[in-house]
């Protein structure tokens, strides 16, 4: 799992590196100059009803604070690509979140007006000074109004339309490493007691853990060679 963060670490790095070439370190003549709120909407989340620590069958949906996930609920408030950061408390905070999940009332949302300005968006929120945009007294407080009136350089569509097509990419092989993490996690919490008591047995263990190892096109490969098979092979094969 370390070399699974290991990566995960570098294909975003690669990500950052290719925004700070093209939009910060680039040409200044290139695009126009306007605010965050030209390319998002900006929301605060909500206080849920009720959550759990820990996920249930029927309350699994992250619930999100400033500082990320911090339990669990039995709906989703948000089920599109949000980007998160920290509204009360917390400041400065960045999370990009594609899955379904709660944002607490504690953090603010963005939503991209256009598809392909959501990458941009992630990388340009962590070049703002959010902790000199702090209102609070008592405790850090952001509020939309300032967040959203930020002045952003804004770059050609037709450049922001290359730099989604790359970084969704290099974002999409993160999330597939995060989600196998989650399920090796899941399945190593399961199979300890049950190796642990000899339950299971170490081959059946091995076995499942290969499974869960399989990368979405080794699965669907293996999907596909199983349903081609014909009767009587699968019956050959039991």
């Amino acid at each position: 799992m370390s070399n699974s963060i290991l990566s995960q670490r570098a294909l975003e790095q690669i990500a950052r590196a290719l925004f700070k070439e093209w939009f910060v370190e680039g040409d200044e003549d290139d695009g126009e100059i306007g605010t965050l709120e030209n390319l998002v909407n900006i929301t605060t989340g909500k206080r849920p009803l009720d959550r759990s620590d820990f996920p249930t069958k029927n309350i699994n949906i992250p619930l999100y604070g400033g500082n990320g996930p911090m339990g669990y609920v039995h709906e989703a408030l948000y089920n599109e690509p949000i980007i998160l950061t920290g509204r009360v408390g917390t400041l400065g905070t960045v999370f990009r979140i594609k899955t379904a999940c709660w944002p607490s009332d504690n953090t603010l949302i963005l939503l991209a007006k256009d598809v392909v300005d959501y990458e941009f968006v992630y990388f340009q929120i962590q070049q703002i000074d959010i902790h000199s945009l702090n209102r609070g007294s008592t405790q850090p407080l952001l509020t939309q109004g300032d967040l959203k009136t930020q002045p952003v350089k804004i770059p050609p569509k037709q450049l922001l339309k290359k730099f989604h097509n790359v970084v969704t990419v290099l974002f999409e092989k993160i999330d597939a490493n995060i989600e196998q993490s989650r399920t090796l996690t899941a399945l190593r919490d399961a199979l300890l007691p049950k190796l642990m008591s000899g339950e299971v047995r170490v081959e059946d263990a091995e076995t499942e853990l290969k499974m869960a190892m399989r990368t979405p096109a080794q699965e669907a490969s293996a999907e596909a060679y199983r349903r081609h098979l014909r009767p009587n092979d699968r019956y050959r094969r039991k």
